[in-house]
């Protein structure tokens, strides 16, 4: 059987590449052929390849994410998960690695970001909230409506063992006074306030808070 001319196994190794790998290879045979280009003719082996693509794996990490900003532990993850011990111990020529090197780039270990919820993302909201009202009854002494608030929300915080971080909205607050038969003057507060709780935050993809997992058939095309 004759041998196939290198293009013609370049296009025979993309098709039958998995799809989920199919996807990204152009952006993995650009890379591939920028890397090869700058490596000086004659000095293509494979342990020389493998430091150029470890200088550039950011690069890489960023193009295969398609643009979108990666964290440090995507880039590990990424470059760990490449078999450059399938690349030839030399190639003759950039063209040659271009396409060794496309090719154990394109069988990697896809690693996946997660996605999570966390405080580092930033607050977008509360999970929980209510709105309080209460009166204080009649008083023989004079507080103020400060003071009033602050003890109905500090007991409603307690009762309901609410613990920070919380967000208390004042809606309302009055005082009003009256005297009694004896002629005493006595005192009532009430007041109103949303007490939010149970913060909720931005939901993002980041390898070194959320973990990463390995793309598997089922996951391509999501």
């Amino acid at each position: 059987m004759p041998k196939l001319s290198l293009p013609v196994a370049m296009v025979a190794a993309l098709l039958l590449a998995p799809a989920s790998r199919a996807d990204d290879y152009p952006v993995v045979a650009g890379f591939s052929r920028s890397v090869c280009e700058d490596i000086t003719s004659g000095l293509l082996t494979r342990t020389r390849i493998k430091e150029a693509v470890e200088a550039r794996v950011g690069v890489l990490a960023a193009m295969v994410n398609g643009g979108e900003a990666v964290s440090e532990s995507f880039v590990r993850q990424l470059y760990s998960g490449i078999p450059f011990d399938k690349l030839p111990d030399y190639m003759p020529s950039a063209l040659s690695c271009k396409f060794e090197l496309a090719s154990v780039i394109s069988q990697r270990r896809k690693i996946v970001e997660n996605s999570c919820e966390n405080e580092a993302f930033g607050q977008i909201g509360w999970r929980l909230s209510e709105d309080v009202t209460e009166a204080s009854g009649d008083l023989d002494h004079r507080g103020d409506e400060e003071w009033w608030c602050n003890k109905m929300t500090s007991d409603f915080l307690a009762a309901r063992r609410i613990a920070e971080p919380y967000r208390i909205d004042r809606l309302g607050a009055a005082e009003t006074s009256a005297k009694d038969a004896t002629g005493a003057t006595r005192f009532r507060y009430s007041c109103s306030a949303r007490v939010s709780w149970a913060p909720r935050y931005n939901v993002r993809r980041d390898a070194t808070l959320c973990g990463v997992h390995e793309e598997q058939a089922s996951d391509a095309g999501r």
